[in-house]
């Protein structure tokens, strides 16, 4: 055999290898990405479920705060949880505008700095949520509870609602990125609100991030 014959059989054997490593990057990246829409559908699913009841919590809210509305405890309380319904019911809507945004054909990059911002924004939503605790401790204190309630009824109601406002401010400030990875039980209620799944999808796509730069 020449030298020729052989370096064109060897350029063949080339192009052969090369066209195999390409076929298998596709088909690993097909699975990674297969495997991420996986782990984000059920978050949508959940996100809309959670909007629907977030709707119907926000009228019965705003029923309640109407009301009330001539007993200024009560109608403070209530325009609190209003609030936090809508915060949450936006941050569910943004949830699913993100995941919907969410485009295979986009860098990989691209792609996990959008799950990324959402996992951050996830958290901020939560530890604004546990802003209204404290009013769970005063929703139901009328006009007539105050006048009638007497030195006994502030020795129990303000007591009750500062203890409250202290679950508050420490959930608050439990609730950061770092407690999220330091702390169990603030990692256990973050993943529950679905953060979980959102870190599969980002390793998955770290994983590929990783295949594609050795490739």
């Amino acid at each position: 055999m020449s030298m020729d014959e052989f370096q064109q059989i060897w350029k063949e054997y080339d192009r052969r290898l090369e066209r195999q490593m390409s076929l298998s990057r596709r088909l690993f990246a097909d699975l990674q990405q297969q495997k991420v829409g996986a782990e984000l559908r059920p978050l949508v699913r959940s996100r809309v479920v959670g909007i629907v009841l977030g709707f119907v919590w926000l009228w019965l809210m705003a029923i309640c705060l109407y009301l009330v509305r001539s007993q200024p405890v009560m109608a403070i309380s209530f325009a609190v949880f209003c609030g936090c319904t809508v915060i949450g019911i936006v941050g569910y809507i943004r949830d699913v505008a993100v995941i919907r945004s969410v485009s295979y054909s986009a860098s990989v990059m691209e792609t996990q700095r959008k799950l990324v911002g959402m996992q951050s924004t996830m958290l901020r939503d939560i530890r604004l949520a546990w802003l209204q605790v404290p009013f769970w401790a005063s929703f139901f204190v009328s006009n007539g509870m105050i006048r009638a309630g007497g030195r006994l009824f502030y020795f129990i109601e303000v007591p009750v609602f500062l203890g409250f406002v202290g679950l508050a401010v420490f959930l608050y400030f439990n609730f950061t990125v770092e407690n999220a990875r330091r702390k169990k039980w603030v990692a256990a209620m973050v993943r529950s609100a679905g953060s979980k799944r959102l870190a599969r999808a980002v390793e998955l796509l770290k994983e590929l991030e990783e295949f594609e730069r050795e490739g």
